[in-house]
């Protein structure tokens, strides 16, 4: 911990050097190690060796699945897409691309049915209407609150939480959700660090899935 401010009070801080978010090669070489040292590291203090995550087709994933695989192996990853009537052929097929290109194992796991079946009991038994945000939201606590743990445990595994930092700061974030997992790998990482970091990681290891 650098700096923490007074409780309860508001601050205003200017950074001067702002070389942590460089994309130069050697910073993110760095940034890159430094992280899967960290999950490597973790990985062993809570004596798991297997790690499940959600692979939506979108680069927040995509970055958690790579770190993953070079943090356990490929053969300790566990990939689960959980797609609803929302979710494009695109990102499923992104999804399933990438994790067939770092060798993981992959599912799908729909949750439209689920999603239904609750959202139907809310009208029913409170009389509320379910607008689409709150049922969005439904989909995303489901992914998080009932797949994934849920496959972790039956595989003895953990799973990861795949939220950063600008979701949070610009409070794009779902409670209940985004939050859950044993670890958050990019959770101090700006969208523009992980959009730069995986394109590292797609250039080391020949990642065609994100050049698309």
């Amino acid at each position: 911990k650098v700096f923490q401010t007074p409780r309860l009070q508001e601050w205003i801080f200017f950074i001067e050097d702002v070389s942590v978010i460089s994309e130069s090669p050697n910073s993110l070489e760095k940034l890159a190690e430094n992280l899967v040292y960290w999950l490597r590291e973790y990985m062993k203090s809570i004596s798991q060796k297997k790690l499940v995550l959600g692979l939506s087709g979108g680069i927040d994933s995509a970055l958690v699945a790579m770190l993953a695989v070079e943090a356990v192996g490929p053969e300790n990853v566990i990939a689960v897409n959980m797609p609803s009537q929302y979710n494009s052929d695109t990102t499923k097929n992104l999804a399933r691309d990438l994790a067939s290109e770092l060798w993981i194992a992959y599912h799908i796991m729909p949750i439209g049915e689920s999603v239904e079946h609750t959202t139907q009991q809310i009208e029913d038994i409170f009389g509320i209407k379910v607008e689409w945000l709150l049922e969005e939201n439904i989909h995303a606590r489901d992914r998080g609150g009932r797949i994934l743990p849920a496959i972790a445990a039956a595989h003895g595994a953990v799973f990861s939480c795949n939220g950063n930092k600008t979701e949070c700061a610009t409070g794009y974030y779902t409670v209940d959700w985004d939050g859950r997992g044993f670890f958050a790998p990019i959770a101090d990482l700006y969208k523009t660090q992980i959009n730069s970091l995986a394109r590292y990681f797609a250039r080391k290891h020949d990642i065609l899935t994100l050049s698309k």
